[in-house]
């Protein structure tokens, strides 16, 4: 089927991900259109072929106009916050407005909405059951709010599409590591790690994903897979320990990282959760996080793989292409 390339609505477009869509879309010759928050107006840039629409996800008013004649939406802003734990402008942010995006969808006639989701919407596997999309979800008990409301948003869309067709695709990504990760987001971990920072590593792991294969997976999905359908999109399932020594190697340093107690972990994130409600300040590690430290999040990316031709590129390009573009842009410095 042919790719659509008419007009696509990109939310989200800032971030390490967004950022790699708009230059892939853009090399498919996609006329973009792109939602950006105020607060963003004076430091964000993009090409001048490329329509900035200045507004609000939480007020569909604010772009609304622009879908008019739009084929295709990719929603994947989100309020990726995990501290604290508890915090309703996940549900405003990652829930309502994403049932808001849906009903424009709806009411414009759009052809595909894609929607960008979570691989722990179907709860976390371990290193002998690798979940798929149709494990059970297993991380409610853990009340944390960016979790439980993105999968609340995914419950959501696929009601939308049982009940009134919504011509949804969810993709689930899992860890994902990249360029353009300002923040940085998920680099920080490298970051921390190659700055000398990192004071060691818990027991677990996850499945680390390039970027770059999310966005192709998302552009795939303008033409194939199934509505009403999630993908997960994971890459390399691997212990944090072998994670850590791969980055290591790539870039010369010794390993000398210790494995720190999961009990150690969990009163350090306790302490930081605390010492963040009396600084007012996020903490590196709060006890949200901690409490989740030592699962293997492990993934299948097998659907993906038959139903939206979904490659995985090696680890080591995705480490060193993540690591080089936040060196060049003097994110850190290695040491």
């Amino acid at each position: 089927m042919k790719l659509i390339t008419e007009k696509v609505f990109v939310t989200g477009a800032t971030g390490l991900l967004g950022q790699m869509l708009l230059k892939k879309l853009q090399e498919k010759k996609c006329k973009l259109g792109v939602l950006l928050e105020p607060a963003l107006k004076a430091s964000c840039t993009f090409s001048s072929e490329i329509d900035v629409i200045v507004g609000d996800i939480t007020q569909p008013e604010s772009y609304r106009y622009y879908l008019k004649d739009c084929t295709c939406v990719i929603h994947i802003a989100a309020l990726t916050q995990v501290y604290p734990r508890s915090n309703p402008l996940c549900f405003k942010i990652n829930t309502e407005a994403v049932n808001g995006l849906a009903q424009e969808v709806l009411k414009n006639g759009i052809q595909r909405f894609i929607h960008i989701g979570s691989a722990s919407s179907f709860g976390s596997g371990t290193k002998h059951r690798i979940n798929n999309e149709g494990s059970e979800f297993n991380l409610k008990a853990y009340r944390m709010d960016y979790i439980n409301s993105k999968y609340e948003a995914q419950n959501l869309l696929l009601k939308l599409y049982k009940e009134q067709q919504l011509p949804v695709i969810i993709i689930n990504p899992t860890f994902m590591i990249g360029p353009y990760d300002r923040l940085p987001s998920s680099g920080k971990i490298l970051k921390a790690l190659l700055s000398g920072t990192l004071p060691g590593f818990t027991r677990g792991g996850r499945s680390f994903v390039y970027s770059g294969d999310v966005a192709d997976a998302i552009i795939n999905a303008m033409h194939l897979g199934r509505l009403g359908e999630c993908y997960i999109t994971g890459g390399h399932n691997i212990s944090y320990q072998q994670f850590f020594k791969m980055a290591c190697s790539l870039y010369q340093k010794p390993f000398r990282l210790i494995q720190i107690p999961l009990i150690f972990t969990k009163a350090l994130g306790l302490m930081g959760s605390i010492w963040a409600r009396i600084t007012k300040k996020p903490p590196v590690l709060s006890f949200g996080v901690s409490l989740l430290a030592g699962k293997y999040q492990y993934y299948s990316s097998e659907k993906a793989q038959n139903e939206l031709n979904y490659r995985i590129t090696p680890l080591n390009t995705a480490i060193k292409e993540s690591v080089d573009w936040m060196v060049e842009n003097n994110v850190f410095t290695i040491k």
